[in-house]
């Protein structure tokens, strides 16, 4: 997924800031991590910059290397377009999905994600002025974050964007040493994982309660 960046007034995601995994591309721009959904590759978000940063290392020891992470609300607005221009769109990804306790791969031997998707219809005058995590989103992510004990979560998030690399760092390496990973069809998956950066410890809520199957 290619981008430039450009300015404007009040950037997307300005009431809660998300992150998104870019690298720069050979001759400008970024390259930026998304998920395929059907016809349309959709930007993937983090709203924790950790949960990112654990993304893009082990991207780099899967043979994709140079990702960081960066705020979702510089990238050009037009990133977040569906294919047919009708509606802006994100997933936010917030964990992993795991058996028996243990990361699922891709096949690429990047993690595979658990996401919320975001749309937005975009109206026939033009592009929405403003893009964000919208009410039905945050019910659903506060109900798995405070399903797994993590009630604090929003706040952790804002003040991981301080943190310097090197607890960043250390966090994100304290998560991949401390769970293993497997290879299997994402329908085994039986929980989903979610690391608490602040504790550095991981956290499972039951998966039939939150994805559709």
């Amino acid at each position: 997924m290619e981008h430039e960046q450009s300015g404007r007034v009040r950037p997307y995601f300005s009431d809660f800031p998300l992150q998104v995994l870019a690298r720069p591309r050979d001759g400008g721009g970024f390259d930026v991590s998304g998920d395929m959904n059907g016809d349309d590759e959709t930007v993937g978000c983090y709203a924790n910059s950790v949960t990112a940063l654990v993304d893009a290392i082990q991207m780099e020891r899967a043979g994709r290397p140079g990702f960081g992470c960066g705020d979702a609300g510089t990238f050009d607005r037009h990133l977040f377009h569906s294919r047919d221009g009708k509606s802006l769109i994100a997933n936010v990804r917030i964990g992993w999905p795991v058996h028996r306790r243990k990361i699922i791969l891709r096949p690429g031997l990047g993690f595979a994600t658990i996401t919320k998707r975001l749309r937005q219809r975009v109206p026939d005058d033009g592009a929405p002025l403003s893009f964000e995590v919208d009410e039905d989103a945050f019910a659903w992510l506060d109900a798995i974050h405070e399903r797994a004990g993590l009630y604090a979560w929003r706040e952790t998030a804002r003040a991981a964007l301080s943190w310097n690399a090197d607890r960043m760092t250390k966090a994100a390496l304290r998560a991949l040493e401390s769970i293993e990973v497997t290879v299997c069809d994402a329908s085994r998956c039986d929980e989903v994982a979610l690391f608490d950066p602040e504790s550095e410890q991981w956290h499972f809520v039951p998966a039939k309660e939150f994805l559709i199957r």
